[in-house]
């Protein structure tokens, strides 16, 4: 199930955002058979508001009711931000 990286807040002014990566980019999950299985699945959100550079940060995947990662799974992701001035 691919990873979606969700942000929250702007770069400040002067700043734009190349690339984000999410690392695993994909997760195993296990869906009850009552509902329906995500398209994919969310991190918690990451501030933008002061990133003035390149970063690294570390989330956590927000699993929807119903869906369980697999057992050899991680709900923690590593995500990578490229930012540089406009």
């Amino acid at each position: 199930m691919p990873i979606n990286v969700i942000t929250a807040n702007r770069l400040p002014v002067g700043y734009i955002a190349g690339n984000i990566t999410a690392s695993p980019a994909i997760v195993k999950i296990l869906v009850s058979e009552l509902i329906k299985a995500p398209s994919h699945i969310n991190t918690e959100p990451i501030d933008l508001e002061n990133v003035t550079e390149t970063q690294e940060f570390q989330t956590t995947l927000i699993l929807p009711k119903g869906v369980r990662l697999s057992d050899d799974e991680s709900a923690d992701v590593d995500i990578k931000i490229v930012v540089r001035k406009r």
